[in-house]
């Protein structure tokens, strides 16, 4: 009799491991045909909308904000800037998981769970997506699936965006290298020592990456061989860069920690102009055919000429700004530590509207089809629209 029992006992084990291995495959086929699926819309498939890091969306403006709401809502401050592949959002949060959330239903498809903060904004190239976490490991998932492709061990946090090119991908570490791997598979192709930490994102023009780094004498710029990692020339600051450097025409613009924001011919490093302000510069520019937009920690929104850096107008707000604006059309759009999510004229600076949430925004809001993306410190994605 117990042998019967025993037999029987095996069979249910056995039923049940086999639901179970039904159920994950069941739910993993369903995972990736509700992206695949995914209704097709504008995408946005990096930090700051482009290689140069402009700062400039192409899409549907936000003209007035009627109402917003929350689309998903985790448990810890979300701090980075959402990409979009079609109607799915990617992003990372302070719960130690990464997210791929549907907008057809506020619905979550899949999260992947990571040893510490997922701060690194990501960046989206075919399958693949790329993000790096305060666990010193930068991953590539499989965007469809959430399964991971590859890791890649680094000395420190990761708070850098991925840059994507062709069949590479370039970040900063906290460790102060910058580095460049095969995107497919994650081996290194080189690094660099460019400081103690890098927190800015790269940018990227003509074969040059251009990319921020901060150690105990200050900071510089560093422009670099995308093939190579070879110098091609360096600015030394007197204080750190957190801002991502914004590329457009002949120049890259980028603001400071010693409340200075600089204007530099990319070829060259030669310095075009720079200017003093109240506060730091965490907010990454965006660059207008005529005018530069950031937000500063002296809680001022300024637009400043191109070609000298005065300020055309500013707009003092309540909170201080750490978000990075978005340019569409002529509209501009950004965020502040005190929890509001505002559009300006971009020639006049007039407020066309803002909106209030609970909690400081840290990352930057995303312009997409008439509607404005962003996320906050109380853990929720929302929605103006």
């Amino acid at each position: 009799m117990g042998t019967k029992s025993n037999g029987a006992m095996k069979n249910v084990f056995a039923a049940a491991a086999l639901f179970a291995l039904t159920a994950i495959l069941f739910s993993c086929g369903r995972t990736e045909k509700t992206i695949k699926s995914a209704k097709k819309g504008f995408s946005v498939f990096e930090f700051r909308f482009d290689e140069a890091r402009s700062g400039v969306c192409r899409t549907k403006p936000l003209a007035n904000a009627q109402k917003d709401r929350v689309i998903y809502k985790v448990s810890e401050p979300i701090r980075t800037t959402p990409v979009f592949v079609d109607s799915i959002v990617y992003f990372g949060a302070n719960d130690n998981y990464f997210y791929a959330v549907d907008l057809r239903n506020d619905s979550l498809v899949w999260k992947f769970k990571t040893a510490s903060d997922a701060t690194s904004s990501p960046s989206v190239k075919d399958s693949l997506i790329y993000f790096g976490s305060d666990d010193s490991y930068f991953y590539c998932l499989n965007r469809f699936s959430g399964k991971l492709v590859w890791k890649f061990k680094t000395g420190a946090f990761i708070w850098s965006s991925p840059l994507v090119l062709d069949s590479v991908v370039y970040f900063g570490g906290g460790d102060g290298y910058f580095y460049a791997a095969n995107r497919f598979n994650g081996r290194l192709k080189w690094k660099r020592k460019l400081g103690d930490e890098i927190r800015s994102s790269a940018a990227y023009v003509k074969g040059i990456v251009i990319a921020g780094s901060i150690d105990s004498l200050g900071g510089r710029v560093n422009a670099l061989s995308a093939a190579n990692g070879d110098d091609i020339w360096t600015f030394e600051i007197k204080e750190g860069i957190f801002a991502t450097p914004a590329i457009r025409d002949s120049a890259v613009y980028f603001g400071t920690w010693a409340k200075k924001f600089y204007a530099l011919n990319w070829r060259t490093g030669a310095r075009i102009w720079e200017s003093s302000f109240g506060g730091s510069f965490f907010s990454s520019a965006a660059v207008g055919k005529n005018l530069v937009y950031a937000g500063c920690f002296d809680s001022v929104f300024y637009a400043l000429d191109r070609g000298t850096g005065i300020p055309k107008w500013t707009a003092k707000r309540v909170g201080e700004i750490f978000s990075s604006p978005a340019l569409v059309d002529s509209l501009v759009y950004c965020a502040d530590l005190g929890g509001t999510v505002f559009a300006l004229d971009a020639e006049s600076g007039k407020i066309a509207w803002e909106k209030k949430s609970d909690a400081p925004i840290i990352g930057s809001c995303v312009p997409r089809n008439g509607k404005l993306y962003f996320a906050a410190d109380d853990g929720s994605l929302r929605v103006v629209e």
